[in-house]
């Protein structure tokens, strides 16, 4: 992703089941005047999914880094857990209510990945913007 010309833009969530909701409110207004569609509902869907995971695996605090550039969009989802979330997503049963989130990332995602951090790790995804 491009990154001369980028905005960056930084949000904390607590361990709450209202954050990803705040998630998907805190891209959308950053997003919407920025961004347009695709990726706008997409990168939504994603950080819901990201946050999400955080809140059910490693019960921590939330940081969401988002980055915009000309090129593209870039969400970061920090969290305090070690627990690394797999290289490739593997299939949900089909009765599970959860583990589909990974697999929409890796469907929609142009890229994503996990790093590892000192305090925990940083799981994000980039989308492209059309112009």
């Amino acid at each position: 992703m491009d990154i001369g010309g980028t905005v960056e833009r930084r949000a904390r969530f607590q361990p709450d089941l209202r954050s990803p909701a705040a998630a998907r409110a805190f891209v959308r207004s950053e997003l919407e005047e920025r961004v347009p569609e695709p990726p706008l509902e997409t990168a939504i869907l994603l950080t819901s999914e990201l946050v999400s995971n955080a809140l059910l695996h490693a019960r921590t605090e939330v940081d969401l880094l988002l980055i915009m550039a000309a090129s593209g969009v870039r969400v970061e989802v920090h969290d305090c857990g070690v627990r690394q979330p797999p290289d490739a997503p593997p299939p949900a049963p089909l009765e599970a209510t959860t583990g589909r989130g990974l697999m929409m990332v890796d469907a929609l995602a142009q890229r994503w990945g996990v790093d590892g951090t000192v305090d925990g790790k940083t799981v994000w995804f980039e989308l492209p913007v059309a112009r």
